[in-house]
């Protein structure tokens, strides 16, 4: 064993620790005392397991001096807080770190994995099985001072790490996020990625990776020249004046369905100077108290962006002097502008007609066919994405202009009330740069009412043997059913029907029998 169950006392120099089959466990079997101001404590092949145990004492005094690794580092106490010193994880295999108890942090982390893997393809590399030089995040990671990924990869694994200080990735090291993942800066500080480093993201819709802050303030994010950036489904967030700052010389593998909001004041989102020809897909830029969502001050490259969305997306938002940032399948904006909601009768299988006007508020014209979608019978609105019961298609629809469609024969044959909702563009096929204006706001309350009884049947005898039977009706309907029965108390059914007609007359003979009738009337669904 490798344990610490004594006192150990590091002030300069070199201590070497090879072996061991397992971690090594500070204070497990012993009381213990670590002092550290300076020197090197290195395991050579195993990792460091800072133990909490309730029948043992361990007293922990770093303020200086460099602790490495070629393994994991796990803590359950917490009350790891060094005032000083760095974490360092060395060598050429995978390792993790893994705080099992809140409370503990790092001062200072740095991960000088060897034989980093180089990443060719962009999004794709994370799928890479070679690697073998990886630190994993096991759970949320806080380092109050500076982490330096100077070699090999740190993975946050669907993690958040917490940076007190500024965050720098250089040489040939990745720092590589996935679904949930967050790195979150503290204020002022920086988070750079040097030549030959990238940062790679793989989310997903439902689970982004995000870039932000904790507590208050903003960062700085720069990627130099000779860094790389990948991301698909991130957030970025709460960064300084430039936002995202790819800077001359840097290069992307690929900006997918990316999200851009909260810049500072006056700032811009995203600022992109790189020599690079791109597409940027799916970007999102909501309201945002930045000043411009994308700056492209040097003359050269050139950036796409297909498909953004928000009311921030667009040129009119733009710093281009040089004519280098284009957008396409853009400045899109439908909304339902009118809704006339009519019906001959509040009654049950009335035909409603609803007429639904569109417009494209947008500056392009739309080519694509989008859906118009009615939603019968709701409590409350329909969330973005929830299809109608019924929906119709308008093919195509110019920039300022407005098309309408003809909902006829919505109906229902069960009493009840109904609010009803319109949406346009239900399921997002159109990129807009606002969606929230798609559903018509105002609901349309209407009830539906049982058919009324015949209250008023007059039955004449129009000759010797012959019976007239008439009534009044308020509404059109399709029929009229005639029941009748010796027994004046009997219950309309197909065992007494007598007659159908479609006005409210019916020319009978009588058998001399004496009978008792009931007329209802009959209304069938459009």
């Amino acid at each position: 064993r490798i344990d610490i169950n004594g006192t150990l006392q590091i002030l300069g120099g070199e201590v070497n620790i090879f072996g061991g089959t397992m971690s090594s466990y500070w204070g497990y079997a012993a009381n213990a005392t670590v002092t550290m101001s300076g020197g090197t404590l290195n395991y050579k092949n195993q990792g460091i397991y800072v133990y909490y145990s309730p029948i043992r004492t361990l007293t922990m005094n770093i303020t200086g001096g460099t602790i490495t690794t070629v393994n994991g580092f796990t803590c359950n106490r917490m009350d790891f807080i060094p005032a000083g010193g760095i974490i360092e994880f060395r060598g050429s295999s995978d390792a993790y770190i893994n705080f099992t108890a809140t409370g503990s942090s790092f001062n200072k982390l740095t991960i000088n994995k060897s034989y980093a893997r180089q990443q060719e393809n962009g999004l794709n590399s994370q799928t890479d099985p070679t690697r073998s030089n990886t630190v994993f995040l096991s759970s949320n990671v806080t380092a109050r001072g500076i982490v330096l990924v100077d070699n090999g990869e740190l993975n946050l694994n669907g993690h958040t790490l917490n940076c007190g200080g500024s965050l720098t990735v250089r040489n040939s090291s990745v720092l590589a996020l996935d679904e949930d993942s967050t790195v979150a800066m503290a204020g002022g500080t920086s988070l750079v990625v040097y030549s030959g480093a990238q940062i790679d993201v793989v989310a997903a819709a439902d689970h982004p990776a995000t870039f932000t802050h904790f507590g208050e303030g903003y960062y700085t994010f720069t990627i130099r020249s000779g860094g790389m950036l990948s991301a698909n489904y991130v957030i970025f967030e709460y960064m300084d004046a430039a936002g995202l700052n790819m800077q001359s010389g840097s290069t992307t593998g690929g900006l997918h369905n990316c999200t851009f909001r909260n810049g500072a004041v006056t700032g811009t989102l995203f600022t992109v100077n790189t020599a690079q020809e791109f597409t940027v897909t799916g970007a999102v830029f909501p309201t945002s108290t930045g000043l411009k969502n994308v700056a492209k001050t040097s003359n050269q490259g050139k950036v796409s962006f297909y498909q953004a969305t928000g009311i921030f997306a667009g040129p009119v938002y733009e710093n281009d002097p040089y004519g280098r940032v284009f957008w396409t399948g853009t400045a899109n904006d439908l909304q339902l502008t009118a809704v006339n909601w009519s019906r001959p009768d509040d009654y049950v299988c009335a035909p409603v007609t609803a007429v639904v006007t569109v417009r494209n508020n947008g500056a392009n014209d739309i080519s694509t066919p989008f859906r118009v979608d009615l939603y019968k019978n709701l409590a409350t609105a329909p969330p973005a994405g929830t299809l109608g019961d019924l929906f119709l298609e308008i093919s195509s629809l110019d920039a300022g202009s407005t098309k309408t469609v003809t909902f006829s024969n919505v109906s229902t044959d069960i009493p009840g009330d109904w609010t009803s909702w319109f949406r346009v563009d239900a399921n997002n096929y159109i990129a807009e740069t606002n969606e929230s204006n798609n559903l018509w706001a105002t609901p349309i309350n209407s009830a539906w009412l049982p058919l009324p009884a015949i209250s008023d049947l007059m039955i004449t005898r129009t000759g010797l043997l012959a019976l007239d039977l008439a009534w009044t009706y308020p509404i059109s309907v399709n029929q009229f059913v005639a029941y009748r029965s010796a027994d004046p108390y009997f219950t309309p059914g197909p065992a007494n029907l007598w007659a159908t007609v479609t006005s409210p007359i019916i020319h009978t003979v009588s058998n001399g029998d004496k009978w008792f009738y009931v007329v209802k009337a009959v209304r069938n669904l459009p």
